[in-house]
């Protein structure tokens, strides 16, 4: 039975820039650990998660973990975590984050090691209390042991690690007493090349903190690990755009600052950011979005005193103004009479257009489908749309719900006719891979889109990427990709 262990480590999470360590964007951390959560919650396989300490950069900034550990207790993956030396005191440092000092898995015991002091020049001791414990733990185990720890651990002389245990020897040894097939380390932040010595495996990742921004999967079977790094800093040949994210124009809108998304450009290799917001949002009042039936109604009964179409075009004017790489866009919606939410100031003031499908009348499986079938065609058809997002979430909210596969070629080849490209978002939505197969062997462009509510989504892409490769596309996924701009 395989077992599969996420491991992130050295954070560094701070107020503001490190301007000491330019190179460690701790400000940025817990964006970037709520993007790696997402990634792990997508895979859907992942049995424990291992932090491997230095969540601070200063440890006296308890606030800071207590926010860590809000994200992580929805994270629904069991936690175990180390303290680095950047940390608050283990004992402080375990309770904010609840965590044990081992964990059972599918039959593979996972030893912590909270408690190792530091020495001079960032290395680090065991004490023989600590060796007393992992024997006792490994000795009451029938199967497998992990260790995790945050300095380095490796054989003497076998890896390329700058830091290390002053007894590294004895807990290699240790390590084979206890049956441990896996060593996890932080703390060297460019990572340590994983080291397979005596049939174990010693390992060192990289901090998150720190281009290319990455973590580790580890997957224990039959013995034997094999391991997977995840990047969430975007390849750069790919020239990336998000094409689907929000402003606080948006009612549902939870932290979006373009200043701070502007920063984010550069760290995540954006090439383009489309701002869309809903139409319906600046058309409508807050209620009468959330609560009216405005989709069953006709866009002549607007309100114009709802109206903040302008006051959104204005805002878009600043912030495009102020950095070239955002673009003028917004999301429209459509009623069920197939009439676009979308007046001529909103159209004329902006250069890119999703569009979607939110909202159905209440009507049998068949209608609904037929229903659906005319709004998308209406979008589709209306020339005023380059992408059409979230295909068929309106069936299957955070994929919970049948998406109608009678649908399916159908608008495909309404996509294809009308040179609309299509939307890969996971934002409470599931893609079927069939249906975005079909798109792809339709010569259909592919659209990637965080649906940016808060600013931990934006460009948080390495799961749509691991998407595509798990549809089995052979072919270069710059081939097939939408770009704003290029035909």
């Amino acid at each position: 039975m395989a077992v599969r262990i996420a491991f992130i480590t050295d954070l560094h999470y701070s107020r503001t820039k490190n301007i000491a360590c330019p190179e460690r964007r701790g400000e940025f951390a817990k964006i970037f650990l709520c993007q790696a959560l997402q990634y792990l919650r997508l895979c859907g396989d992942i049995d424990l998660l291992c932090l491997g300490g230095d969540l601070l950069q200063d440890p006296q900034d308890v606030s800071l973990l207590q926010e860590l550990a809000q994200v992580l207790q929805q994270c629904e993956i069991p936690l175990l975590a180390v303290p680095g030396n950047h940390d608050p005191a283990p004992q402080e440092f375990c309770a904010v984050l609840k965590t044990a000092d081992y964990l059972d898995c599918k039959g593979v015991r996972v030893i912590s090691f909270p408690s190792d002091p530091m020495l001079p020049g960032w290395n680090a001791s065991r004490r023989p209390e600590e060796f007393a414990r992992a024997r006792v733990l490994s000795y009451a185990h029938a199967g497998p042991v992990v260790f995790v720890q945050h300095v380095p651990l490796f054989p003497p002389g076998q890896a390329d690690n700058i830091y290390s245990y002053d007894n590294a020897d004895e807990i290699v040894e240790l390590m084979r007493e206890c049956g441990c097939i896996l060593s996890l380390s932080g703390h060297q932040h460019n990572g340590v090349p994983t080291l397979e010595y005596e049939g174990m495996t010693f390992t060192c990742t990289a901090a998150l903190c720190e281009a290319p921004f990455s973590f580790q999967i580890y997957t224990l079977e039959d013995g034997k690990v094999s391991q997977q790094a995840v990047n969430l800093q975007l390849p750069a040949e790919l020239s990336l755009g998000d094409y689907h994210t929000h402003s606080p124009f948006a009612y549902c809108n939870e932290d979006m600052d373009c200043a701070l998304e502007a920063q984010m450009l550069d760290l995540l290799n954006l090439r383009q950011v489309a701002i869309t917001e809903h139409s319906g949002h600046l058309y409508l009042s807050k209620a009468g979005y959330w609560q009216s039936e405005w989709h069953l109604t006709s866009v002549a009964e607007l309100q114009p005193a709802d109206d903040r179409s302008q006051e959104y075009l204005r805002y878009l004017g600043q912030i495009c103004d102020s950095e070239p790489r955002f673009l003028r866009g917004t999301e429209l919606d459509v009623t069920a009479k197939g009439e676009l939410l979308l007046q001529e100031p909103l159209a004329a003031g902006t250069d890119f257009r999703l569009g979607d499908i939110h909202k159905l009348a209440n009507l049998p499986p068949p209608e609904a489908v037929d229903g659906f079938l005319r709004m998308a065609a209406a979008l589709i058809t209306s020339g005023q749309i380059q992408v059409l997002a979230h295909p068929f979430r309106v069936f299957s909210w955070n994929g919970r719900g049948e998406k109608p596969r009678q649908a399916f070629a159908p608008l495909i080849r309404l996509l294809r006719q009308n040179n609309v490209a299509v939307e890969i978002n996971f934002h409470h939505n599931l893609p079927d891979p069939e249906f975005i197969s079909g798109c792809i062997d339709a010569g259909i462009k592919i659209s990637l889109g965080s649906d940016a509510h808060a600013l931990w989504e934006l460009g948080a892409f390495a799961f749509h990427l691991e998407f595509l490769r798990r549809l089995g596309y052979a072919g270069d996924i710059s081939n097939i990709l939408y770009r704003f701009g290029e035909c």
